[in-house]
């Protein structure tokens, strides 16, 4: 297992570029959601920073809708480089799609989920598809587990080591993105 502070100090210290790391990170998830669910109708839930970047990136390799919750003027650098040439939707219907994607908050973020995302939440647990978290489900503590209202899901793709935040979770997928 590895903490949010043992992550950034890996990322930042591994000499790969956090652009390169995404490229990777959103690769892999793109994999991993066609060998579960081949063939099925994905929508793709981001937020602005890096985890929805992750998400930006599976979207467009997989044709993808994206269901862009955030705030363009917020996005981050390695994320803006991946908001394009993807399929934007709008209060999409949940019900048309096959699989829900979580690239909402990663481990960077603690604390209660706030406007939109606490909304956003109640839809989502509505939802009849299958619902995959990126890295850490929306709302879980990544060192510590989860603090009120999350994101629930079936599956969970996470990055190079499993999260202490995760030990309750029983599909955990750890997927490589590079980093030795």
């Amino acid at each position: 297992m590895i903490t949010t502070k043992e992550m950034q100090a890996l990322e930042a210290s591994c000499g790969i570029p956090t652009l390169e790391l995404m490229r990777n990170a959103g690769t892999k998830l793109a994999e991993e959601l066609v060998k579960r669910w081949p063939g099925g109708k994905i929508l793709f839930v981001c937020y602005h920073g890096n985890n929805g970047g992750d998400g930006f990136v599976a979207a467009r390799l997989l044709g993808a809708d994206v269901w862009f919750v955030g705030d363009k003027n917020k996005l981050t650098p390695a994320a803006k480089a991946n908001f394009h040439g993807l399929t934007l939707v709008t209060d999409p219907d949940l019900s048309s799609y096959d699989v829900l994607v979580d690239a909402l908050l990663g481990t960077g973020t603690t604390g209660e989920l706030r406007e939109p995302l606490a909304s956003l939440c109640s839809q989502w647990h509505a939802a009849a598809a299958a619902k995959v978290a990126v890295d850490i489900p929306t709302g879980v503590d990544p060192d510590t587990g989860v603090a009120g209202k999350f994101f629930s899901c079936e599956c969970v793709i996470t990055f190079y080591d499993t999260k202490p935040g995760l030990a309750t979770f029983n599909n955990v997928v750890v997927v490589d993105i590079g980093i030795c």
